[in-house]
């Protein structure tokens, strides 16, 4: 079973201030997403940080909620961020191996740096990609 907010909050009792923000919950789900966790294991392939991909998808929705409980200029909330990858990628397997630059191409605003991910753990679950005609 893929990783959950609760999964989150448990494994990272610093950041359980966020149990009830619907925006944190919000981008937990972003990067839960099934494309989202495809992206983020290839840039962890290639020995990339694995929230490169999905980081400007983050700020770009961060942007278009003005009202937003969480605040990106804040060191401790953009390492929640970065737990919460952590988190996801942890039942297939992928480690912290250590942290990266972001593409300078991406033009973020907020975050610079990343942890990058190997496959050193043990692997709860499998990603399977099938090309099957229409």
């Amino acid at each position: 079973m893929k990783a959950t907010f609760s999964d989150f909050l448990t494994e990272n009792s610093m950041c359980n201030g966020f149990a009830n923000n619907q925006d944190a919950k919000k981008i937990f789900e972003i990067l839960s997403e099934d494309e989202s966790i495809f992206l983020m294991i290839d840039s962890a392939e290639l020995g990339r940080p694995s929230l490169e991909p999905c980081i400007e998808k983050i700020e770009k929705w961060y942007d278009e909620n003005q009202n937003c409980q969480i605040d990106f200029a804040d060191e401790f909330t953009r390492k929640a961020v970065g737990r919460m990858v952590k988190t996801i990628l942890d039942p297939f397997g992928y480690e912290v191996s250590g942290r990266k630059s972001l593409s300078k191409q991406t033009g973020l605003r907020f975050f610079k740096t990343a942890s990058c991910y190997q496959k050193t753990g043990e692997v709860k679950l499998k990603v399977i990609r099938q090309i099957v005609e229409a």
